[in-house]
């Protein structure tokens, strides 16, 4: 991210009305806020986001990055318009579906986000999907199909990642809770 801020900010200073610059600075701070847990991060996404959508409404990586930040600050009802409309004008992309998952579950709307998921995971059926689709196994009683599909999701992720961590993670507290402590 800090290296994609670099030249996105280069970018920017060469032309700045170049909406798809400032969505990559936007998209940068989040992945350095993810990084370094610090959420100074978040105005930084926030402004560059902003500036994007001033200059193009429909640029769907600044729709993208304004529904990831509005999700990370726990404003879910505020991250289904920007990620729908990003979802509606370019349909082939995986990133709305995840971001609408993740708001609409949060939300208590679990037919919407199971849908999402279930949708997201016959489309690719890898490490955001397999976890979400996990999650969703496990909301709905299935630990066995929860457990199943976190497997899959660790083997999706790249070996030696932070996500790989994660998911081995999430995976071992799926066995806890199903009494395999050997597991």
């Amino acid at each position: 991210p800090a290296a994609a801020m670099a030249r996105a900010e280069a970018m920017v200073a060469e032309n700045p009305n170049d909406a798809n610059a400032h969505a990559l600075i936007a998209i940068s701070a989040l992945g350095r806020a993810k990084e370094t847990a610090d959420s100074s991060w978040y105005v930084r996404a926030q402004d560059a986001a902003a500036a994007a959508l001033a200059i193009d409404p429909n640029n769907v990586p600044a729709l993208d990055a304004t529904a990831t930040l509005a999700n990370a600050r726990h404003r879910f009802r505020n991250a289904i318009p920007p990620a729908t409309t990003s979802l509606r004008l370019a349909g082939d992309r995986f990133g709305p579906l995840e971001i609408l998952t993740d708001a609409h579950l949060e939300l208590g709307h679990y037919r919407v986000a199971f849908a999402l998921a279930d949708r997201r995971l016959q489309l690719r059926p890898d490490l955001a999907s397999s976890s979400r689709a996990s999650y969703v196994a496990e909301l709905r009683g299935n630990r066995a199909l929860a457990t199943s599909l976190m497997r899959l999701a660790v083997d999706t992720a790249r070996a030696g990642s932070s996500d790989r961590a994660w998911a081995r993670t999430q995976l071992g507290l799926l066995e806890f809770g199903s009494g395999r402590l050997g597991a």
